[in-house]
């Protein structure tokens, strides 16, 4: 017999799975309606951005439509389709032009130099995924994909909120994460971090800080916890907030993957890095501090880190891999992100990122999103080492505030002084670590450094055979069911 904890999950996947197989039928049936309608058709079933229709895009398979509310709107560089927000059954992200909404169809961007991506020919995301964008106290516009239990599932049990790496977007998120934590009951969101081509950074903005990641998360968790809590009828008092913020209506994971576990890293200590840097509130910060300022009002109850970079940084971890796997791979490293050839070479990328078992047309649909990331602003990486590694800049919750004794403050070795402030906390703290056998980017030892530091339980998950990008490679559901069973153990606690 299952414990109560167990059957209540059982129940709550059982109710989301049947939702879902409604909500996919539906959708099928739309989209065959769609595929047999004619364009005079189409442009009637479009009238204003609070009507949803359904329209065939270009360059996709017959059958396949996309469900939008949309505005007929000239399309920036670095921002979507005039769709707001695009329900996925195909919806894709583009790169510059301008939607024509009533022929559902997109021009312009084969006439822009800069704009490479060619969206009618990548992969639909999920039925269940949708991109959405929401504009930030901090003075962004930022994009991220968006999945949950479909209409007449029980509420969601947590958030759980994915950040990405170097290069990458939501996107990489889509195709198996954030619909198989909607199907185990969750919402889910993947936000394009701050500098990519989806959220750009404000104008004359050279590098983004860590600091500027963490306020903008910190908005994001805000604006969906209020959303879910209004649209989903989730209440009670859930986890307690700080700065006077009304209690989260659920708790609040975080997964990380890559470079994006510094901003984690520093969410998780619930704080902007420099206590002194009295900020504008918007993230923009002031002078050399530039960190913005402000404390996150919904503090985690768990994390969760994908091939992560270790808190003392790369320089030890960049030796390793010279030592251990030979100046080849040293060499395929510094040409992927130092000079930023991942996006332009696929061989490259599948050598640094995919492996060789991953399927030509997973790194294919890839390419050009890391294309469109690779060309946007970067992470600040002296700030990374100031701030977050050496603690120079009066960082919390960096290597300056690790226990480096074995019992000392009855914290362990390599262990952030903070984790005991999360495990005292209602429903207790819940970390766990992955990492892939065949990486050559983030080793074994990297990620062991990284579970001591966030107080994982157990030491890092290896996957034997899998590279860097754990979330798109061949094998990756091994990964994927792993990292919903750690949601679920920690949501029962």
């Amino acid at each position: 017999m299952l414990p109560p904890s167990d059957n209540r999950a059982a129940s709550r996947r059982r109710a989301t799975s049947t939702a879902m197989t409604t909500a996919t039928t539906a959708a099928t049936t739309a989209a065959s309606a769609a595929t047999a309608a004619t364009a005079a058709t189409a442009a009637a079933a479009v009238v204003t951005a609070s009507v949803a229709f359904v329209s065939p895009l270009p360059g996709v398979a017959s059958g396949v439509a996309v469900a939008c509310r949309v505005t007929p709107r000239a399309v920036p560089c670095g921002s979507f389709c005039g769709v707001t927000p695009v329900r996925a059954l195909a919806a894709r992200r583009r790169r510059c032009g301008t939607a024509d909404a009533a022929a559902g169809t997109a021009t312009g961007a084969a006439a822009h130099p800069r704009c490479a991506v060619d969206v009618g020919s990548q992969t639909p995301l999920p039925a269940v995924v949708e991109e959405r964008s929401v504009v930030l106290p901090t003075g962004v516009t930022m994009a991220y994909h968006w999945a949950a239990p479909p209409p007449g599932s029980p509420p969601p049990a947590a958030l759980v909120v994915a950040l990405h790496g170097s290069f990458h977007g939501g996107w990489a998120y889509a195709p198996a994460v954030l619909p198989a934590l909607a199907t185990a009951g969750y919402a889910a969101a993947a936000p394009s971090l701050r500098g990519t081509a989806a959220t750009a950074a404000p104008p004359g903005t050279r590098a983004v800080k860590v600091g500027e990641h963490v306020a903008d998360v910190a908005a994001l968790i805000e604006a969906l916890l209020a959303d879910t809590a209004a649209s989903l009828g989730v209440g009670g008092e859930g986890q307690r907030a700080t700065g006077g913020a009304p209690p989260s209506p659920l708790p609040v994971y975080l997964i990380a993957h890559s470079f994006g576990a510094f901003p984690a890293y520093a969410y998780a200590a619930a704080t902007i890095p420099s206590p002194t840097d009295e900020g504008d509130g918007k993230g923009k910060g002031n002078g050399d501090k530039g960190n913005g300022g402000g404390i996150p009002r919904y503090p985690l109850a768990g994390l969760a880190l994908l091939a992560p970079s270790p808190p003392s940084g790369n320089d030890a971890l960049t030796w390793r891999v010279a030592r251990s796997r030979g100046l080849r791979v040293s060499a395929d490293i510094f040409a992927a992100f130092a000079l930023r050839r991942v996006s332009r070479d696929a061989a490259l990328a599948r050598r640094v990122l995919f492996g060789a078992a991953t399927p030509d047309e997973t790194v294919d649909d890839a390419m050009p999103r890391l294309a469109a990331d690779t060309a946007g602003v970067g992470l600040d990486l002296a700030d990374v080492r100031r701030v977050w590694v050496t603690g120079a800049g009066g960082g919390v919750g960096t290597m300056a505030d690790v226990a480096t004794a074995e019992g000392e403050a009855g914290v362990a070795a390599g262990e952030a002084t903070w984790v005991a402030a999360r495990r005292a906390a209602p429903g207790g703290w819940h970390a766990w670590v992955a990492a892939g056998g065949d990486d050559v980017v983030v080793d074994e030892t990297a990620a062991a450094e990284a579970a001591a530091f966030v107080g994982a339980s157990a030491a890092p998950r290896v996957y034997d055979g899998l590279a860097h990008d754990l979330m798109l490679v061949a094998g990756r559901e091994a990964v994927v069911a792993d990292l919903v069973a750690w949601v679920d153990d920690a949501v029962a606690a």
